[in-house]
């Protein structure tokens, strides 16, 4: 039983390990997600500025989170269509294009969300 933890623990720690290797290289080839990371951060930092509230916390995150999301799963579809296919294939495009599209519809979804939030609490700071 003892061995049987030990191996899930180690299971784990492989899991995590890869992960963090996923993360790493995202975070070296693609300058999309590396600008997204930047905005996340400010977009973190103004809502610290602006003293947001937790439930607004949690769509911020949710939005941070979905978008690093689709980026890295664009990548990796990204990814697996340039090994598939070294030269140009037109469905291969339309794979790379749908993807996208999935990060820009997040993208977007993100931005909504932030302007419902922010918007208001800029225009408040403003007009004080």
């Amino acid at each position: 039983m003892n061995s049987d933890l030990n191996g899930n623990k180690r299971k784990k720690r492989i899991g995590f390990m890869y992960a963090f290797r996923g993360l790493r290289f995202v975070w070296i080839s693609e300058v999309n997600f590396r600008i997204h990371v930047y905005i996340a951060c400010s977009v973190i930092l103004f809502g610290i500025l602006l003293k947001i509230t937790l439930s607004e916390w949690l769509w911020v995150g949710f939005s941070i989170g979905l978008v690093l999301s689709m980026e890295i799963i664009n990548s990796a579809i990204e990814t697996i269509i340039d090994y598939m296919f070294p030269h140009f294939h037109e469905v291969a495009g339309k794979a790379k294009d749908i993807a996208a599209a999935a990060v820009l519809i997040s993208a977007l979804l993100a931005a909504f969300i932030g302007m419902i939030i922010f918007v208001p609490k800029v225009a408040e700071y403003l007009l004080s």
